[in-house]
């Protein structure tokens, strides 16, 4: 009978060790809980109270525990006055179950101002029923990522700039609406396809090489370029394209953002046309025909042939333009150079020097003979009437010819031969052509 008691003393011995052992690890782990900056935990009261707070909860709204002491803590008054009918469905929750199911809800931090989203769970104490704790979460920074992201997407379908965004292999995942206005595709349409959609051809080979080079090195690339519109317009965009990078600093994706110069273009070219181009006529003015004019000696010396240059002035110009007019001058200037247009060859140039002075650069001719034929088909052609409105025009033309290499040597030469020409040819009569003789400087 001793033997029988002593080993039931001894079970009920080592059950109370084991009980004893128990409580300590759960005590311990329970005290790790409330020591760490990640959880915040508290003893509260049903009127407000909050008994016990660890330092994590009391950081959070800016209170120390010498505060918790103080009764100043108190998370009724904590809580805005919007939160109040969320929490009462919590206590109502916590009457009926002895818990409730986590929620969010907001306390209002120690200076009044700043309010600290949580995410909070509670459980009435064993044999309490105004007495719980409860862990709490500070989702100020989850609030902030979210608040981040959405602002981030606002930004990104609200850009006017088209934005693309493509994985590692450069294959479509996500694009804007900016970018499918600038493009023509919908969203649908470029999902999945490769970052390449747009490109025109216009560009050499060369171009994206040193691009993807580029990026390759310093993770990103900003430049000009032609795509291409699903229509098949050209677009003119500044491209910037963005490498990011995991934690492991591998590429994960590609940010590119579109930027449309189209009107830049449109404004350069106008610039380019004003430069180089008669505002009235749209042929080459003469800064523009005199780089044309050097480019053609150059050419010429190169490959040892000839070409002429045709000086032409109008003949009966002035009283037209005195009697009806600068608006009526201005158009048969317009109609003038039309003719002369279609006059010559797509290789050759027509260009307007100022007022009633035109030349034509000749390229490629075979023989003299080829000049004159030209020379008799603008004289004939400019003779014809010309109807301005309601009046009936006859102009004339004298025309001089000068030929590389035989009567010049540079492009100032040239011009000074078909000049003098051009004077002899309306000294004689007008309406009429000749050469420069270089042998004797005349015609």
């Amino acid at each position: 009978m001793l033997i029988l008691v002593l080993i039931i003393s001894r079970r009920i011995t080592s059950g109370i060790v084991q009980t004893e052992k128990n409580l300590m690890i759960s005590e311990n782990r329970f005290k790790s809980l409330y020591q760490t900056n990640m959880l915040g935990i508290i003893g509260w009261h049903g009127d407000g109270r909050i008994l016990d707070a660890n330092d994590a909860f009391l950081n959070m709204i800016g209170y120390t525990q010498d505060d918790l002491n103080k009764g100043k803590v108190n998370w009724r008054n904590l809580t805005p006055e919007e939160g109040y009918s969320r929490d009462k469905i919590a206590l109502a929750e916590i009457e009926m179950k002895g818990y409730c199911q986590p929620y969010e809800k907001t306390f209002l931090h120690q200076d009044g101002m700043t309010r600290v989203p949580v995410y909070l769970g509670a459980a009435l104490l064993d044999g309490e029923r105004e007495k719980g704790i409860s862990f709490i979460i500070n989702q100020t920074e989850q609030k902030q990522a979210h608040t981040n992201m959405q602002l981030s997407a606002t930004v990104f379908d609200a850009s006017s700039d088209g934005i693309m965004i493509t994985d590692k292999n450069k294959k479509i995942l996500n694009v804007n609406k900016a970018w499918c206005q600038l493009s023509g595709y919908n969203r649908n349409e470029a999902i999945d396809q490769p970052a390449h959609i747009l490109r025109s051809g216009r560009m050499k080979e060369s171009f994206y090489k040193e691009l993807w080079q580029t990026l390759d090195d310093t993770d990103c690339w900003q430049g000009d370029i032609i795509n291409i519109k699903k229509d098949g317009t050209e677009l003119f965009v500044r491209l910037s394209i963005n490498t990011v990078r995991d934690e492991h600093n591998q590429i994960s994706h590609y940010v590119s953002i579109y930027t449309d110069i189209s009107e830049r273009i449109k404004a350069e070219e106008k610039l380019r046309k004003m430069a180089h181009y008669d505002f009235l006529t749209g042929l080459a003015n003469r800064s523009l025909f005199n780089d044309l004019l050097k480019n053609a000696v150059q050419r010429a010396r190169r490959h040892s042939s000839m070409f002429a240059l045709m000086f032409i002035d109008l003949d009966r110009f002035k009283p037209i333009n005195d009697l009806y007019g600068h608006e009526t001058g201005d158009k048969l200037l317009q109609e003038i150079a039309s003719r002369l247009k279609m006059t010559v060859r797509n290789e050759d140039t027509v260009a307007r020097l100022g007022g009633d002075e035109f030349v034509i650069l000749l390229e490629k001719i075979n023989s003299v003979s080829d000049t004159s034929l030209i020379a008799y088909k603008i004289i004939n052609i400019i003779n014809q009437p010309i109807c301005v409105e309601e009046h009936k025009l006859d102009v004339g033309c004298s025309i001089g010819i000068s030929l590389f290499p035989q009567d010049a040597e540079d492009h100032l030469g040239l011009l000074h031969s078909a000049d003098i020409a051009m004077y002899a040819a309306k000294a004689s009569g007008r309406n009429s052509f000749f050469y420069f003789d270089s042998k004797n400087n005349k015609t």
